[in-house]
């Protein structure tokens, strides 16, 4: 059985985007980094902005303003 090409990017390919982001950051391209998940939460597909946040290998972009652009406010709840 042939799936649509729409469903195998979204079964394989946001992975590798997500692994290519993942290596961007390992070499310091965190700019880089950050254009590419950007990018990857714009697609629909498995990843949320809380499972970045989450993320051991992007917790060094923590501190980007663009990398905060990508993830949700907190919510100051009393």
């Amino acid at each position: 059985m042939f799936l649509p090409i729409y469903i195998l990017a979204f079964l394989k390919g946001s992975h590798r985007v997500e692994d290519l982001a993942g290596i961007y950051g390992m070499v310091g391209e965190d700019e880089k980094a950050a254009e590419t998940l950007a990018s990857l939460l714009s697609d629909p597909g498995p990843y949320t902005r809380r499972m970045l946040e989450r993320d051991p290998r992007f917790a060094h972009l923590e501190q980007r303003a663009d990398f905060q652009a990508l993830l949700p406010p907190i919510l100051n709840l009393p």
